[in-house]
This record gives structure tokens, C-alpha cells and sequence, in this order.
């Protein structure tokens, strides 16, 4: 059964009367107060509101009052109702709830109800029953009884009748009292534990804020800058330990293995603390080692067997450590409201980029306006040109309950010049009018993780190269916060 609704603004004989449509459209009628205007606002969550509604709801706090889903003026839609449009809608007779059963469009129905329906009520004066018009006749002869009060019990009993019934209500109220005094008691004692509920939230309420403004801290310039320092330590650390431990200069300048025998070409002699190489002449040097030294240098070739082996793992562990330190650059917070990603070995990933056509370098995850987020790096190929790109990736974290969704703030991505700040190549997001087109990369994250949002068209390749981007083998992109 559909719902009763009022028509205003179409019809002055119609208007504010209820009916019931067969075929009305829900969003052609206010879900609030129940009227068909001739404008609803559509808002995000599917309700629809009249103007009246919407007004009062959208000056307050902005969020729907029946499922209290926030909005923006931006995110609603608004659909007009013509007279000739619902002049074509069928309705039953207003006449419905007594028994007419009429149904056609709203101008046949008008014609019917104010001139041939047979079912309007009126009301009776002998017994005040509401009683349809045509039978008005019949019920005051066959049916009608005038309301008054006739009793055969004499006053006597009637006064006991009454002293009675004060009895009873006495002790009714004598047991509402006993049970409002209960009900207070309970409610007191509620009321205790809300006191403490609320001292305990508000204790929660500054650590919070307290370890939130220590997050915001932890990106400050200062915290990263000491551990760019030591990331950077480390790696020069490696750099020395890779040099110390060169296999080419190591058989170079050591042992030779050959068909698993042990050559004394280029054999170190320590003898007096000082190196010496043998020469192709030096046969007492060459018959002291394959003669009366044999088991030395068949030590010395096992040993080398086993330097030969461990020293190209120990190497390529460096270079993995190296490539992984090298992109474990922080974020560094420049301003309050801006961040830096520094990205090194440029060299390489436009090598990579060249053979997979596309390659994404992310940051690690940094908190901004207590949101948990992330920059990215892509160079992708469009049209047979490498394009620079800059994305912002929005991550989950465990503040996520306490933050608005979905994420709004204005952002600008760039391409950070290395000396001259006015050459950077920046591009405006307006989340505002991306949300509806692009609401998964800005709504509240799961354990996956958002699609992120940027310019992926920033600057070409070519470009960023000519106008001096790439320094040092490195490029630095960033974001601020508008």
C-alpha cells in the first residue's frame, strides 16, 4: 500500500489533500514531511527532500536526518515536477479510505471526487459517528442512538460505586509511586556511570590529541632529516665494505684456480712483511710450492674455492641492501602544509621504464592532517612520449575511525625544481569535484589500500631532463595541502 502523500503547489482544490498514488516516483516526494512539491533535492544517500527540508537541514549540520549521512550542496541533484507531468499521474479517489475505489489520473480524479463520488462522510449530529453521506438517511432512522447516560442504580449506589473506585485508584498510585521512586533510584545510578563514561572519554579525548600531534611531529623536517642521516650512513658504510671486497682484485692480486690446481702466478710472499710477486723465473719460489709446500697449496686452493664462492654472494647482498636502502627515502616536511618525497637513482628507473613502459616509485606512509597517506612516483609511456606523473595514495590506519570521510581536503601535486622554487610544475586536485567521478580514491581505505589520484601528464621526460628536474641522478616530487 503506498503512502499517503499531499500535492502543494499545483492545484488549489487539491492541494494539501491526501492521496495515494499508484505510480508516483519516491524521489517526486519529500521523505520527510510527505508532500509532491514541485522541486525535490535528491541528496547522495537517495533521499528526497522539498526545499522547505532541505533549507533547514542544509543551514544546521548538513546530513540527512534519516540515515544521518553527511552531504554537500554539490553532491545533491534536483528534480522538477511539471503540472502537466503530474496531472498524468494516477491516484485513488481522496474518498478512498471510505470505501470508493476509484482510480485514474488526477484530473479525472478531481472530476469524480467533486462530482460523482458517492463516498464522502459526514458527520452526525444525534451521535456525532462519522457516516458516509448516502446512508445518512437509513442511520438516523435504523441505527442512530443519542449519546447520554441512563442508569436504574439509585444514588446510594452510585456513591458506593464511586468511594470504591477512589479506593482502587488510591492504591494504583500508591504502586506508580513506589515504582517511579525505583525508576529514579535507577536513573540516578545511570546517571553515576554517564559521569564516569564521560570523564573517561574526555581523558581519551587529550591522549588522543596527544599522540596525534606527536604523529604530526614525527613528520616534521628535523625527526626525517636524522634518519635520512643514518639511512645515508648506512649505505656509505656498504659502499666501503662492496670496495674492501672486490673478487676481481682478489684473484688478481691472490690465488689463481685452474682445472683445480693451485698456480704460483701472482702468489703473495709475506715473509719479510712485505709483498712480493713471483716471477716467471723465480723457480725456487715455483718448486716450493708444488714440492715440499703441496698440502699448503692444496689448503690454499680449497680456501680460494670457498672465497671464490662466498665472495659473489656477500657482493650481490650489498647491492640488493644498497638499491633497497636507496629507495627508503623519508618524506621530508618542508612547511606545515607541504611534503617532499626524494626519489635517487633516477638512472635506473628510466631504464626500467624504457623496457616496462611503466614504473611507480612510492614513498612511505606519512601522516598529514591526521590522515595516513602516501606520494608516488610513476613515468609512464603515452603516445609514444615518457610523461612524469605524481600521485597521492590515501592509506589505512588505526586513526581512520576518528577522521571525516570520505577525505576532502584540497591538494596540489608537483614536480619540485632542485634550486629555483618558482620553476616547479604543480597541478590543483579539487577533491570536491572528483568525488563523484572518482569517490574509491577518497572514501575511508580498507587493508588494500585507495587507488591514488594525481596528474599523471605532470611534465614530459624530455622536459624535466632540459629544464634541470633530474639532479644528481635524483628528482624530488611533493604535495601540499590547500
Amino acid at each position: 500500500m503506498s503512502p499517503e502523500l499531499q500535492l502543494v503547489g499545483f492545484s488549489e482544490t487539491l492541494d494539501w489533500r491526501s492521496m495515494e498514488f499508484v505510480d508516483l516516483n519516491p524521489l517526486m516526494s519529500c521523505s520527510l514531511c510527505s508532500v509532491v512539491p514541485k522541486v525535490t533535492v535528491v541528496l547522495e544517500c537517495c533521499h528526497a527532500l522539498c526545499e522547505l527540508c532541505y533549507e533547514n537541514v542544509f543551514q544546521s549540520e548538513r546530513r540527512c536526518p534519516l540515515d544521518g549521512e553527511g552531504f554537500e550542496e554539490s553532491q545533491t541533484n534536483r528534480l522538477v515536477l511539471t503540472t502537466t507531468q503530474i496531472a498524468k499521474r494516477k491516484v485513488r479517489c481522496c474518498s478512498f479510505k471510505d470505501g470508493c475505489d476509484f482510480v485514474g489520473a488526477i484530473e479525472d480524479m478531481k472530476q469524480h471526487f467533486f462530482s460523482e463520488c458517492e463516498f464522502h462522510a459526514v458527520i452526525c449530529k444525534r451521535c456525532n459517528l462519522k457516516v458516509l453521506r448516502k446512508d445518512i438517511v437509513e442511520h438516523c432512522k435504523e441505527q442512530c442512538q443519542p449519546r447520554g447516560y441512563s442508569s436504574d442504580r439509585s444514588s446510594h449506589d452510585v456513591v458506593n460505586a464511586a468511594f470504591e473506585m477512589g479506593k482502587k485508584l488510591d492504591a494504583s498510585l500508591e504502586a506508580i509511586t513506589d515504582r517511579l521512586c525505583a525508576i529514579e533510584g535507577q536513573l540516578n545510578g545511570h546517571a553515576e556511570h554517564i559521569g564516569e563514561a564521560k570523564d573517561g572519554v574526555a581523558s581519551n579525548t587529550v591522549a588522543l590529541k596527544k599522540f596525534l600531534e606527536h604523529q604530526e611531529r614525527l613528520t616534521a623536517h628535523g625527526d626525517f632529516g636524522t634518519v635520512n642521516d643514518k639511512l645515508f650512513s648506512i649505505v656509505r658504510q656498504m659502499e666501503e665494505l662492496a670496495t674492501s671486497i672486490d673478487i676481481r682484485k682478489y684473484v688478481a692480486t691472490g690465488v689463481t684456480l685452474a682445472d683445480g690446481e693451485c698456480t704460483a702466478e701472482g702468489v703473495i710472499s709475506s715473509e719479510s712483511g712485505n709483498a712480493r710477486v713471483a716471477k716467471d723465473g723465480d723457480t725456487g719460489s715455483v718448486q716450493g710450492l708444488h714440492g715440499g709446500d703441496k698440502c699448503e697449496a692444496e689448503d690454499v686452493t680449497s680456501k680460494g674455492k670457498d672465497i671464490a664462492k662466498v665472495i659473489p654472494e656477500i657482493s650481490e647482498r650489498v647491492s640488493s641492501m644498497e638499491k633497497l636502502l636507496g629507495e627508503m627515502q623519508p618524506v621530508i616536511r618542508l612547511r606545515n602544509n607541504m611534503f617532499c618525497y626524494h626519489i635517487q637513482n633516477f638512472d635506473d628507473i628510466e631504464k626500467e621504464a624504457l623496457t616496462e613502459k611503466k614504473v611507480n616509485r612510492h614513498s612511505s606512509v606519512f601522516v598529514a592532517f591526521g590522515y595516513s597517506v602516501k606520494l608516488s612516483l610513476c613515468i609512464a609511456e603515452c603516445d609514444g612520449v615518457m610523461y612524469l606523473g605524481v600521485y597521492l595514495y590515501i592509506c589505512q590506519s588505526s586513526r581512520d575511525s576518528l577522521l571525516k570521510w570520505p577525505f576532502t581536503l584540497p591538494y596540489t601535486v608537483m614536480l619540485v625544481h632542485p634550486t629555483d622554487e618558482k620553476k616547479n610544475i604543480e597541478c590543483r586536485i579539487d577533491v570536491f569535484q572528483k568525488i563523484s567521478t572518482c569517490g574509491g580514491c577518497f572514501s575511508r581505505p580498507d587493508a588494500s589500500g585507495n587507488n591514488g589520484y594525481g596528474a599523471p601528464k605532470l611534465c614530459k621526460l624530455q622536459g624535466a631532463r632540459k629544464e634541470g628536474f633530474i639532479y644528481g641522478n635524483s628528482v624530488t616530487v611533493g604535495v601540499r595541502f590547500l
